[in-house]
């Protein structure tokens, strides 16, 4: 039982899930819900560790949906008799934020199914949770697989936000290209500007757009990629005697940009902040210096 347990639990710390995003607590109970597996002579292994799991979600869905998060959301519909958001609005939250149903729907994202997946795994840790007669299990292949679908369930939970927030990015990546364009065109960049005596930007392409941050009231996106520009030297007067030269290049740039929920469904207001634009190739100075 012990070996078959551990097969379990490496490589990469309890369960293989070191590499997720849990706080110091989650961890912690992690590591007791591993150990108390480890004890082949306790009979009640399996309840102890159903209950350490389902403690482990209900922490992690009220710590990455606060109760004044998920009301603020256009979807959230109060649960009767004034009760705290439910389980199942706070793991939509998790994923999808502010978004509305329809907006996520139509980018790719079977919410509703994510959600029943989820939540049928946490109700059969509650099954256990408590120990009653016909609650124990004592068959090994049974214990390896019920840890195996809590383990892969709390995996899925990070998966799912993340494939969430990458569908969205993916949704509205034309919008942002044409952000990004314009707030280029309209702010003065200094790592532009000082190249020539004047700089004109001609295209912008995003590469890379990550959600890093999905709340009621907010998204906020990370965009990389590569901007086209035409490089001037002279006046006006230079140009008319032929010494003025104009010349094309592309440079890496990266920005934050940030808007509501519903500017996003809309594909249009968004907010552009820290731009940055990478040149040192155009001094001759390597990337790692």
């Amino acid at each position: 039982m012990r070996d078959s347990i551990k097969s379990a639990v490496e490589p990469g710390g309890p369960f293989g899930l070191d590499d997720l995003p849990l706080d110091p607590f989650e961890s912690l109970v992690l590591v007791g819900c591993h150990r108390v597996l480890l004890d082949a002579e306790n009979p009640i292994r399996l309840n102890l560790f159903a209950a350490g799991i389902r403690e482990i979600f209900t922490h992690l869905l009220h710590r990455l949906a606060p109760d004044a998060d998920v009301i603020g959301c256009a979807w959230y519909v109060p649960p009767p008799d004034n009760k705290p958001p439910t389980r199942k609005q706070r793991a939509r939250y998790a994923m999808q934020g502010g978004l509305t149903d329809a907006f996520v729907s139509r980018a790719g994202v079977e919410v509703e199914t994510l959600l029943k997946e989820l939540l049928d795994a946490v109700d059969d840790l509650s099954k256990y949770t408590h120990v009653r007669p016909g609650s124990i299990v004592s068959s090994q292949a049974e214990i390896d697989a019920f840890v195996a679908g809590a383990t892969a369930a709390l995996r899925n939970l990070f998966t799912w936000i993340e494939e969430c927030r990458a569908t969205v990015a993916d949704a509205v990546v034309s919008t942002v290209n044409q952000a990004a364009l314009h707030a280029l065109v309209q702010q003065t960049v200094q790592e532009l500007d000082e190249l020539s005596s004047a700089t004109a930007v001609e295209d912008v392409h995003v590469e890379d757009l990550t959600v890093v941050s999905l709340t009621h009231d907010a998204i906020v996106f990370h965009a990389a990629g590569e901007v086209s520009v035409e490089l001037q030297w002279g006046s006006p007067s230079d140009f008319r005697r032929g010494d003025g030269a104009t010349m094309d290049a592309c440079f890496p740039f990266r920005m934050r940009l940030t808007a509501r929920p519903a500017d996003v469904e809309k594909l249009d207001s968004f907010t552009v902040a820290d731009i940055t634009v990478e040149n040192k190739s155009w001094f001759g100075v390597d990337d790692e210096q």
